[in-house]
């Protein structure tokens, strides 16, 4: 695998702090366990990008209110939207990508 390049949009989750971060642990191969230690890899640039110039971010943008629906609608209250994108979206989800974030729980029924 060669350079990476990663292009991101503005969002509350994603700050430049954890985009640095990000950029630390990929360029070092770390790891929280021997098991799950990766491969150093070499990161050509992080850059910030808008879904108005970037098709790639506006396809991101409509797979995350996709998968925000799918998981709102496993707080126990399905809509028909929910339903339907649930067959659609769970096969997409990497395991090991579910990492826990802090703070409470955007889709917990005392936020909505």
């Amino acid at each position: 695998m060669g350079a990476i390049s990663v292009l991101a949009d503005e969002h509350r989750e994603l700050t430049d702090a954890r985009l640095e971060v990000t950029r630390s642990v990929l360029r070092s191969g770390a790891g929280a366990t021997p098991s799950v230690m990766h491969r150093r890899l070499r990161i050509q640039r992080i850059m910030r990008g808008s879904s108005h110039d970037h098709a790639s971010i506006q396809l991101a943008d409509l797979l995350a209110g996709a998968a925000g629906s799918v998981a709102k609608g496993g707080t126990g209250n399905p809509t028909d939207a929910s339903a339907l994108l649930r067959p659609i979206i769970l096969p997409l989800i990497e395991q090991t990508s579910l990492v826990p974030t802090e703070g409470p729980d955007p889709f917990s029924r005392d936020r909505m």
